[in-house]
């Protein structure tokens, strides 16, 4: 016979175990004046600090009260426990901050939140990898988040995907820049009718009559990133 194991029962026994040892304590003359009380203060504050919503909410105090530091700390901690709204908070510091260990930080979390599909953080992270934010410059790992977050009707992503096709000087990947920037320019993301403004007059023929198929490509192949598992 198999034996599951139930985590409720198991931590059901834990506090029946404790409540035992409580009950000695309380009934034994030595303890019962002293230590009582020191051992419901020490459950107490063992069970908050486990709790990762109890650190967020003394970090949103300290930063009410301009306690940084101790906001950053209690931030952190909700947000090693996977609280998402202690690394949204945690975020805004780290990419604030000049230290390279805190930008890796940064990165990390967004990468968590990405996979969350919190919005934006797809899009900070592809950012983060093009420009070297907390590592080194990866261009295969900025394409792929900046087309997962296109994926999620992010639509800036197709201008960042356009300036990344820039920076290869090749007529393919110009030929790409031209396509992302105008489905950022239909899609009406700022700044994107200027770009694309720029770019056509350096087409020629050949590419514009290639054009037409190439954007109807580029959509497909974001449409199938939704279906994508990363």
């Amino acid at each position: 016979m198999i034996t599951i194991f139930n985590p409720f029962k198991f931590r059901l026994t834990k506090k029946i175990v404790f409540y035992f040892l409580l009950f000695f304590l309380f009934n034994n003359s030595i303890y019962a004046s002293e230590n009582f009380g020191d051992a419901m203060k020490w459950y107490k504050n063992r069970s908050l600090d486990s709790d990762p919503k109890y650190h967020y909410m003394i970090g949103l105090k300290a930063e009410k009260e301009e306690l940084i530091k101790k906001a950053i700390k209690h931030f952190s901690l909700a947000a090693k426990k996977d609280y998402t709204l202690a690394q949204i908070k945690l975020i805004s510091y780290l990419e604030k901050s000049n230290e390279e260990n805190d930008n890796k930080k940064a990165r990390i979390i967004y990468k968590r939140l990405s996979d969350k599909k919190y919005p934006n953080a797809a899009l900070r992270l592809g950012w983060m990898f093009e420009n070297n934010f907390g590592g080194e410059k990866d261009y295969s790992s900025a394409l792929k988040f900046y087309k997962i977050a296109a994926s999620r009707d992010e639509n800036e992503a197709y201008l960042y995907l356009s300036n990344l096709f820039l920076t290869s000087f090749d007529e393919k990947s110009f030929l790409q820049a031209v396509g992302y920037a105008s489905i950022a320019k239909d899609k009406k993301v700022k700044g994107a009718d200027k770009l694309l403004e720029s770019l056509m007059p350096l087409l020629n023929e050949n590419n514009l009559s290639e054009l037409e198929v190439l954007i109807y490509s580029l959509e497909s192949e974001i449409a199938k990133t939704k279906f994508n598992k990363f």
